[in-house]
């Protein structure tokens, strides 16, 4: 392992810095616009509705993806095709999700 890699996973250590530096930039800028732009009568509701997608996630979703992709990827042979497969389940419930937000908001 030369000085610029990470152990394992082959990125420079400079792209990891870069990003987690500017995932805590972002995040700094999100709060700071949620705690001065932001009503104080919506920051329960608010934390409320980003709790509730943790719980989802963790407890619904990402269960079902780890089985989903056990069963259906663990059948099929060829990488290329298994490496196919993980990007179109991305996608997808991804926009899955945005499509539910979407119904769900329009439903109310």
């Amino acid at each position: 392992m030369n000085g610029g890699e990470v152990a394992g996973g082959g990125v420079p250590g400079w792209v990891r810095v870069t990003l987690v530096t500017a995932g805590l930039v972002v995040l700094a800028f999100g709060a700071w616009t949620a705690l001065t732009w932001v009503p104080a009568r919506w920051w329960a509701p608010w934390a409320l509705w980003l709790a509730g997608g943790v719980a989802v996630h963790d407890g619904v979703l990402a269960p079902l993806i780890v089985v989903l992709g056990w069963v259906v990827l663990g059948r099929v042979r060829s990488p290329r095709l298994r490496e196919v497969l993980r990007g179109i389940v991305l996608v997808l419930g991804t926009l899955a999700l945005v499509a539910l937000v979407a119904v769900w908001a329009g439903a109310r």
